[in-house]
């Protein structure tokens, strides 16, 4: 297992970031949702995220 300065894995600190990077995105897309209050941008933040949800996921276990 590879350590980074810090002594802790090099994995979990990068599950964390994708995680967080996760986390953004979701606050932005309902950010979005809540300025705009249109259903054209609500139904276009959904298809975002279910077409990236597998990609995520896929990031989450890799890492």
């Amino acid at each position: 297992m590879e350590n980074n300065a810090s002594g802790k894995p090099i994995h979990g600190e990068a599950n964390v970031r994708s995680r967080h990077a996760g986390l953004i995105l979701i606050k932005l897309i309902v950010k979005q949702i809540i300025v705009l209050g249109m259903e054209p941008v609500w139904k276009l933040g959904v298809e975002i995220i279910v077409e990236q949800m597998p990609a995520l996921v896929l990031i989450i276990l890799l890492v």
